[in-house]
């Protein structure tokens, strides 16, 4: 006589193997949704120095000893409140942000860079920041094609490479001019973002920025 019990666990076996193939595709695509949408939310984050990556670098900022500010300028609010620093100065190092509103730092790190201040200024002030200058700089400014950088068309090209990548624009292009003592304006950059600013005193190692800001 025939197995009729063998019979019916095959019929049943063979009725799950669609499911259970479905329940596989079903996880797989699950899987990869969520790891691309993982990375597009890093993407934006980044670009946009929304709330993780500002608490990453917090955490950074507390682990690994940082340099405190040389300098700040502030404004008085109403009631003769200090506002927050509008700029700040700086001893530059790989990783110091070189906005004082955001955290978007040169990712190549170029040793050029080194022993300078870098001028942290709101990423998207306009106007001309004055400075009082006490010994010869060399000032570098980091620019943006996506900018209108016809006023530094007297500026020295330099071949140092940066790449500071920001939401608005990416900033990839190093001009040097050299200034005596005496008062000048920096102009901010723009009309996109402002451009990163960066002094060094040329062939010396100074213990303290060569200017200051008026």
């Amino acid at each position: 006589m025939p197995r009729f019990p063998e019979r019916t666990t095959n019929i049943t076996s063979n009725f799950l193997k669609p499911k259970k193939s479905y329940t596989l595709i079903v996880r797989i695509s699950l899987f990869l949704m969520t790891a691309i949408a993982i990375f597009l939310f890093g993407m934006i984050s980044y670009k946009e120095n929304l709330l993780p990556r500002k608490i990453i670098y917090e955490i950074k900022s507390h682990i690994i000893p940082k340099d405190k500010p040389l300098s700040e300028s502030h404004h008085k609010t109403s009631g003769n409140v200090q506002s927050p620093p509008k700029f700040r100065i700086l001893p530059y190092a790989q990783g110091t942000p070189l906005f004082i509103d955001r955290n978007y730092e040169d990712s190549i790190g170029s040793e050029s860079l080194n022993s300078t201040y870098v001028i942290q200024l709101p990423r998207h002030f306009s106007g001309c920041l004055p400075l009082h200058v006490f010994k010869r700089i060399l000032v570098y400014r980091i620019l943006s094609t996506q900018n209108d950088n016809q006023v530094f068309f007297d500026w020295n090209k330099t071949e140092i490479q940066v790449c500071v990548e920001g939401a608005s624009a990416k900033h990839s292009l190093v001009v040097s001019k050299t200034f005596e003592p005496g008062v000048i304006d920096l102009y901010s950059g723009g009309p996109i973002c402002s451009s990163p600013i960066l002094i060094k005193q040329p062939d010396i190692a100074p213990s303290a920025p060569p200017f200051s800001i008026q």
